[in-house]
């Protein structure tokens, strides 16, 4: 965090009147400042090379020119002290494990509370993770799930 004690936020989002919006909720927030409004991870990574790191990134994964994922990768290899939560309409086993490969620490859909938002922002910067009871159940039941699941472990053990 910086020397004023508030979370840095940064947003890539290609809807400028939800990005504002958002904006606007997360500066009132406790210990939260948005730092950074981008269009897409272009613009985003341009931002971050400039020396305008934020804390948190909160990444919208279908983005013209560098889409959610591809900037979520690109900071994983670039900058992985910076925090990304994907923030989408979607929660799929599919997405959830793409986010996974991608070093995303959390991943929130866009009809949350805002109450759920500042805690995923605060929880991300204290544990370094946030995933939903939603988000935990689908990944256990996906992994549980996989044929051949248990037979791995019994050959492992």
């Amino acid at each position: 965090m910086n020397s004023d004690n508030k979370i840095k936020v940064a947003l890539a989002g290609d809807h400028v009147l939800s990005r504002a919006a958002l904006a606007a909720l997360i500066s009132n927030f406790d210990n939260c400042k948005t730092v950074i409004q981008v269009s897409n991870g272009k613009e985003l990574t341009t931002e971050i090379e400039s020396g305008n790191r934020p804390d948190v990134v909160l990444l919208d994964p279908n983005m013209p020119e560098m889409n959610g994922f591809e900037t979520a990768c690109w900071l994983r290899d670039n900058h992985p002290s910076i925090n990304v939560l994907m923030l989408t309409t979607h929660d799929s086993e599919l997405l959830l494990i793409r986010l996974l490969q991608a070093d995303v620490k959390g991943f929130l859909k866009k009809d949350i509370h805002p109450k759920e938002l500042q805690f995923a922002i605060h929880s991300v910067m204290e544990n370094g993770y946030y995933y939903s009871h939603n988000a935990t159940g689908k990944l256990l039941n996906l992994f549980r799930s996989q044929s051949g699941a248990t037979h791995t472990c019994k050959k492992q053990c």
